[in-house]
């Protein structure tokens, strides 16, 4: 999730900071946002992260259950002889085969919800970035990671701003 998260918003960032070196030369109001510090303190992203992990442990506890019955089949063809074991060895082939595309699964669902997920906060991120640019006059803010930018004033930071915003928001709609 958070390298994703970084490419999108270093590709982001490298837009912005060709049109940015111009506003700055003409003496523009200028800020900058750290969008994985957005991202992390974001109520949405908050929330989703807890539905997601309650998902997790509800398929876990799904795949928990499917091999224990696995395993009973398992006991039960041990005591079996001959076309009455293949048959019960046949059936725990098939539940083995069960268990591997319920993972296979579980993961490209994750993996896609999850990514379908980020690009939505990222642009809920992004709207209230232009937002506030728009809203109070700002030429660029740009979109940083961590430590992307060497050295900022703190005047500049408009990080807290737009989490604020966004959190209002998403109280306001509930």
């Amino acid at each position: 999730m958070k390298f994703s998260v970084v490419a999108m918003i270093c590709g982001i960032l490298a837009g912005v900071m060709c049109a940015g070196s111009a506003a700055m030369a003409a003496g523009g109001k200028t800020g900058f946002v750290d969008v994985e510090k957005v991202f992390a303190k974001y109520q949405k992203t908050v929330e989703l992260n807890g539905k997601l992990q309650q998902e997790r442990k509800d398929k876990i506890a799904e795949r928990k259950s499917m091999v224990e019955g696995i395993n009973k089949l398992k006991d039960e063809a041990d005591l079996l002889r001959d076309e009455a074991k293949r048959q019960k060895e046949a059936a725990v082939d098939e539940k083995v085969k069960a268990l591997y595309q319920f993972e296979e699964k579980v993961k490209r669902e994750a993996m896609q919800k999850q990514a379908r997920l980020q690009e939505e906060i990222l642009g809920e991120i992004k709207g209230a970035i232009a937002e506030t640019g728009k809203g109070e006059g700002y030429d660029i803010i740009f979109a940083a990671t961590g430590d992307d930018i060497g050295y900022h004033a703190e005047r500049l930071d408009l990080t807290e701003q737009i989490v604020k915003i966004l959190n209002k928001k998403r109280t306001d709609t509930k």
